[in-house]
């Protein structure tokens, strides 16, 4: 009998330190998600930061010195420039869960579309020795469109 009464002691112990432990873990475990989570979502915002300064101040110095003639189109690198832009654009949007964000990132792209259209323009405008106040519209287009981009990457 005492052997008994002894035994359901250490059984209801053990049972009291499973039932006071088990919130504890469940509680650190969640805490690491959610820190995961947010270490996800700072780095995507840095990330997204750096290419936001990359295409404002990239950009639009390569299309002024091509405007300025200070460098053609070939030497200039902006198709690379562009290029690498966009895939770090999709690399964000595909780094993103929320539908809301993978949207602005959609319009972000399309945009940069819209400013490849407008390179070639220049591009074309350039090799057919246009009027340079033609090239200085179309680069004042240019700057709208990197603001936009500017605009949608902050968001």
């Amino acid at each position: 009998m005492r052997k008994s009464i002894i035994g359901k002691i250490i059984i209801l112990f053990i049972v009291m330190f499973l039932l006071l432990l088990t919130p504890a873990i469940v509680q650190n475990v969640t805490s690491i998600q959610q820190t995961q989570l947010y270490r996800e979502l700072l780095d995507n915002i840095i990330y997204t930061n750096q290419l936001n300064t990359d295409v404002v101040e990239n950009i639009e110095q390569v299309v002024w010195n091509i405007v300025a003639g200070k460098e053609n189109f070939e030497d200039s690198g902006i198709w690379s420039i562009v290029s690498g832009i966009r895939m770090r654009m999709l690399e964000i949007r595909n780094n993103t869960d929320s539908p809301e964000n993978r949207g602005i990132m959609d319009m972000s792209m399309n945009a940069l579309t819209s400013l490849e259209n407008y390179l070639g323009q220049l591009y074309l405008q350039i090799q057919e020795r246009a009027p340079v106040a033609e090239n200085e519209i179309l680069l004042e287009d240019i700057r709208i469109c990197i603001a936009g981009i500017d605009d949608l990457l902050r968001d």
